[in-house]
């Protein structure tokens, strides 16, 4: 379905999302306001988001879900045994960054309005998700580099504080030019 076609309500939900998914930089934030957002619209009972790690994805957050904790592997035989039938991307242009599951909704199926909110949903998640992700590793870079600024503002004190030390100093003798001839 065209996300262009999609009804004002729906619209609506999307932009409120939007902004909430990126006025946040903490990631565990954004993934819960993510799942209640979903769960909360499409009246579902379970949800999970799981990111990628290497080859495999892990389970971020889990809502509803007995036997899923975070940190659990995550794949399609994961998400059948836990009653999520639909299972979405989360992905930028360039990679998927995770995935998006959920259990049914009380119809028993989602419409095609339900499947193109969450599309749409999830691609805003995706850009809101990287900044939180680049943000924090930022804010990681930031750490260790003060933390280095530190050291050498230490090793700095030190050579300082040795070299104005008065310690005895040696008095080299200066070699008499008389002496060798």
């Amino acid at each position: 379905m065209d996300p262009s076609s999609l009804n004002a309500s729906t619209l609506e939900a999307l932009l409120e999302s939007a902004q909430l998914l990126h006025s946040s930089l903490d990631p565990d934030d954004l993934l819960k306001h993510l799942l209640r957002s979903v769960m909360g619209r499409l009246v579902v009972a379970r949800g999970v988001v799981a990111f990628r790690e290497g080859d495999t994805y892990r389970v971020a957050q889990a809502r509803g879900c007995k036997g899923l904790k975070t940190g659990d592997t995550f794949d399609e035989a994961c998400a059948a045994a836990a009653g999520l039938g639909r299972v979405v991307p989360i992905a930028t242009a360039e990679r998927t960054i995770g995935l998006l599951a959920l259990g049914s909704p009380p119809s028993g199926a989602f419409g095609d309005d339900d499947v193109a909110f969450l599309d749409a949903l999830a691609g805003i998640a995706a850009s809101g998700i990287e900044n939180a992700d680049t943000h924090t590793q930022v804010r990681r870079l930031n750490d260790r580099l003060d933390q280095k600024i530190h050291e050498l503002r230490t090793l700095l004190e030190l050579v300082r504080a040795l070299s104005s030390a008065g310690g005895p100093e040696e008095e080299v003798a200066e070699p008499n030019v008389r002496d060798r001839y």
